[in-house]
């Protein structure tokens, strides 16, 4: 008997389990809830109207029509919904056999480099060739897909090997990869679908062909600005040989951000930017000057002139005669005006 090659055994059980799985999550889908409570809600309506109209109760009769009516309305919405939900779900296509799955998985490994199926962890992961976009060099990538998660928002990862980043920014290692997350853009409908079916050759060839297709619109940041650097103020990007630097902090600058102190002339930032407390003057911090006694910033013309006022305040307050005391006399005082000899003073009685 002729013994199956390893990558048949593990491509074979992992099919068994990844059909299941999506027999599983399409059952999940085509479940449709029928609005049974507002059923009983107009069946009950109808039971009060015949009893309403046999007992000659025109008002109530009025009344209860109104309700019906309203009740029915909702009731026939409410179906409609579940008839389009339910041809939706009817329209998600055939799902792939597990004989159709092992054979992707097996040509997977003629397309791909470095296949690994992984049942117990349900992953399978391959690994691209290198990415070179507009003369960018991006290195390769492992496309992960865990098959439990298929039908959810993230269930595969696309994993940059040897992460090219921009400086500025280490969640990016593509245009359209962020946190190992792919901005799928026009392929997202055709790449859930290929999921949903359990076409996986298709699946990772469609995510491949986003990784080598570049489009500036929908990039997280654009290849023109990939070996750029970001503005310390604004975090614009600018390209790496088209930016300037803050003449104090040296942080790279963009023209929009760059303001120039106006007693040095020196291009500075927003950190080394401050403004005179008096004058409201744009200086550097290097050209402002502190006021010892009020702790005010002020550049050198306010700060003289507050230091003249301080100068002129204390004068003032030196030249002013000494104030006369107020208040009652001390006895000291009261005896040196009003001398008593000891001998003349009164004997008590």
């Amino acid at each position: 008997m002729r013994s199956i090659d390893p990558l048949r055994q593990q491509a074979i059980r992992a099919a068994l389990r990844i059909r299941d799985h999506l027999v599983g999550a399409c059952r999940r889908n085509r479940q449709v809830k029928l609005p049974c409570a507002l059923w009983d809600e107009t069946t009950k309506c109808v039971g009060g109207l015949e009893s309403a109209i046999a007992r000659g109760w025109h008002l109530a009769t009025e009344g209860l029509e109104v309700d019906l009516d309203h009740k029915v309305r909702q009731l026939r919405n409410e179906l409609d919904t579940c008839f389009t939900e339910l041809r939706r779900t009817s329209d998600t296509g055939r799902i792939a056999t597990a004989g159709e799955i092992v054979a992707d998985l097996i040509a997977l490994n003629d397309d791909f480099d470095g296949l690994a199926i992984d049942t117990r962890e349900c992953q399978i992961h391959v690994h691209t060739d290198p990415i070179v976009l507009e003369e960018t060099a991006l290195g390769s990538f492992q496309i992960a897909l865990r098959w439990d998660r298929i039908g959810q928002h993230r269930a595969y990862e696309v994993i940059a090997e040897a992460p090219r980043c921009p400086d500025h920014d280490s969640e990016v290692t593509h245009p359209h990869v962020r946190d190992q997350l792919l901005c799928e853009g026009d392929g997202a409908a055709a790449i859930r679908k290929a999921l949903a079916e359990g076409r996986l050759l298709d699946f990772f060839a469609l995510v491949r062909q986003v990784l080598e297709t570049y489009n500036p619109g929908s990039a997280y940041l654009q290849l023109d600005r990939w070996d750029g650097v970001a503005c310390h103020d604004c975090g614009y990007h600018m390209p790496g040989d088209d930016y300037g630097t803050c003449d104090r902090c040296e942080q790279p600058l963009c023209s929009d951000c760059s303001a120039g102190c106006e007693r040095c002339d020196r291009y500075i930032c927003n950190s080394c930017n401050a403004t005179c407390e008096a004058c409201k003057a744009n200086l550097c911090e290097g050209c402002l000057q502190v006021v010892a006694r009020s702790g005010r910033l002020l550049c050198p013309n306010c700060f003289e002139q507050a230091l003249e006022e301080e100068s002129d305040d204390s004068s003032s307050t030196e030249n002013d005669p000494p104030s006369a005391p107020t208040g009652p006399a001390p006895a000291s005082a009261a005896l040196a005006t009003n001398p008593l000899c000891v001998v003349e003073a009164p004997v008590p009685a």
